[in-house]
């Protein structure tokens, strides 16, 4: 009996833990860890290419957690691109493996209120049909506790 109720509340904060709703990426537990520096091994893939941007969207989402859908950080706008030309795709791994038709990319939060990145003061100046050069990385992070792919922009620029 004694063993029941003691396996018991050992598993209480366990049970609590994994019914937060938060993103993983926004707790304590994921922290990267600064005594582990990215290296080309922990790419996964890298995609170069050209493509149209359409429009921009605002999303919002209905995930049914907690934070959902104002503080989940999924809710806001979104600029969207349609490929039109791959000029690189190479790597290792399983994330970001297969080539991309659509790419989107958050440009403002909940609240509309604009991120403050470069690749946002660009995609802003951009026009439906106006052509892109997009370099997208995709690394399989090992510096978090829970190793993840994690979606990088590194660079946008008007054709």
């Amino acid at each position: 009996m004694k063993r029941k109720i003691v396996i018991l509340l050992l598993s209480i904060p366990f049970l609590f833990s994994c019914c937060s709703g938060k993103k993983t990426t926004e707790t304590t537990v994921n922290k990267p860890n600064k005594e582990h520096t990215l290296t080309d091994n922990d790419f996964t893939r890298y995609h170069i290419f050209d493509a149209t941007f359409s429009k921009t969207k605002y999303h919002k989402c209905m995930g049914m957690t907690a934070d959902c859908p104002d503080k989940c950080g999924n809710s806001g706008e979104y600029a969207n691109f349609e490929i039109t030309r791959y000029k690189k795709f190479d790597g290792k791994g399983e994330g970001g493996s297969q080539k991309l038709e659509t790419y989107q990319k958050q440009i403002s939060d909940f609240n509309k209120k604009r991120f403050n990145d470069e690749s946002v003061r660009i995609i802003e100046s951009l026009k439906p049909g106006d052509q892109v050069e997009i370099q997208v990385n995709y690394i399989y992070d090992t510096r978090l506790t829970t190793v993840q792919t994690v979606e990088n922009l590194i660079s946008i620029r008007k054709l």
